[in-house]
């Protein structure tokens, strides 16, 4: 009767399963031989907490379902690990959160979960590895002394960590990557840029925009430009957005450990003001000075020369590119900026001269030149 009337009872209890009742022989004794002991059986009932039950739709964004088999962590303390709690089971997944943000299901537990943070590609991030969306987590999360990888298969106030929904609900985090498909026709011919306009609507380019929004909110576009240069062989250039500060294409791989290259990357410099007459700063390998021929000569671009012969031994100096800012104004640096493009784009397409100085700025691409271009 009593397991009865605790089904009747809990007909509306989240995550009830029903109680069976199971009846076992009761075998007496006879410990006198003049008295008796009277027997019968013994009920045994049985709780159904590990079956699968109805899934329910509700209204709550914090409700969550099992479906099979498992159960769902939770501790008797909000932060078990500065508080003593004790840890328990539960496939009851109303969880609605306390005035801290923490997810707590109506019998007082808190949810607990494994934190899960971007992948680091290590040995140790391997056996917890979660794919979501495209996108490879591993658990673990940062401590003081480094980064702690959890082990899943121990239930300890270090391993499982209680969820808050005021530290994941409304945070966005900021994307570091954008994946594309792209199909490119094989039928159209190799570029040239001397080359009269196709008659089939191909030309060897196309472009790919891509919508971006920045930490405000506003819109801005990166341009990805394909170029075919021989048969079954494409260059792809990025522009990215005005006010980023670098866009690096890698050329990912599957293997283990990866062995990822990064085969291009493009920023700019934005100028709001003219660098003072002295200063200098370093593209690649190629050193960049601003000077005043009103002040003192200014050198002519030159390549590298390292010192051979003399004690004590002499560093090889950079490629210079110095910049004559005579007659150049405060209130707009455009001119400034229309020298340093030619004088890049010069030792850029000039291996002859440059040979250390075109190979740092070119980093590879036989037109590395045509990267450096101003913008308004």
């Amino acid at each position: 009767m009593g397991a009865i009337s605790d089904n009747i009872s809990n007909v509306n209890t989240i995550g009830y399963k029903g109680t069976q009742v199971n009846f076992q022989t009761l075998v007496t004794s006879q410990v006198s031989s003049t008295e008796y002991s009277p027997g019968g059986v013994q009920s045994k009932p049985h709780a159904g907490i590990d079956v699968q039950g109805l899934l329910q739709a509700t209204t709550s964004s914090t409700d969550i379902a099992l479906s099979g088999q498992g159960f769902f962590i939770v501790n008797s303390s909000a932060t078990p690990a500065t508080e003593d709690g004790q840890f328990a089971y539960t496939r009851a997944g109303s969880f609605t959160p306390d005035k801290n943000g923490y997810l707590q299901n109506a019998a007082g537990f808190y949810l607990q979960g494994w934190p899960l943070t971007a992948t680091d590609n290590s040995a140790a991030a391997a056996p917890g590895a979660e794919t979501i969306n495209g996108n490879t987590y591993m658990k673990a999360y940062e401590t003081a002394s480094g980064m702690h990888y959890v082990n899943q298969n121990i239930v300890s106030d270090t391993e499982l960590q209680p969820l808050n929904v005021n530290a994941i609900g409304g945070t966005a985090q900021a994307s570091t990557t954008i994946s594309m498909a792209a199909n490119l026709p094989s039928g159209d011919p190799i570029y040239s840029p001397t080359a009269a306009p196709s008659t089939t609507g191909g030309d060897g380019t196309y472009s790919t925009n891509v919508l971006l929004y920045d930490s405000l909110g506003n819109t801005h576009n990166a341009a990805f430009n394909w170029t075919k240069t021989a048969t079954n062989d494409w260059n792809l250039a990025v522009t990215p957005p005005d006010g980023s500060a670098v866009a690096t294409m890698t050329n990912y791989t599957t293997s283990v450990p990866p062995t990822n290259q990064v085969f291009s990357s493009a920023g700019q410099l934005n100028f709001n003001q003219l660098p003072p007459v002295g200063s200098y700063l370093s593209i690649g390998g190629v050193q960049v000075n601003f000077l005043n021929s009103s002040v003192a000569a200014v050198p002519a671009d030159s390549d590298a020369v390292a010192a051979s012969v003399g004690p004590p031994a002499v560093a090889a100096s950079p490629a210079m590119i110095n910049i004559d800012m005579k007659g150049m104004t405060t209130s707009s640096p455009s001119d400034m900026v229309k020298s340093l493009v030619s004088h890049l784009n010069a030792m850029a397409s000039d291996p002859i001269t440059y040979p250390v100085g075109a190979a740092a700025l070119n980093g590879g691409l036989a037109d590395g030149g045509s990267r450096f271009g101003q913008s308004a």
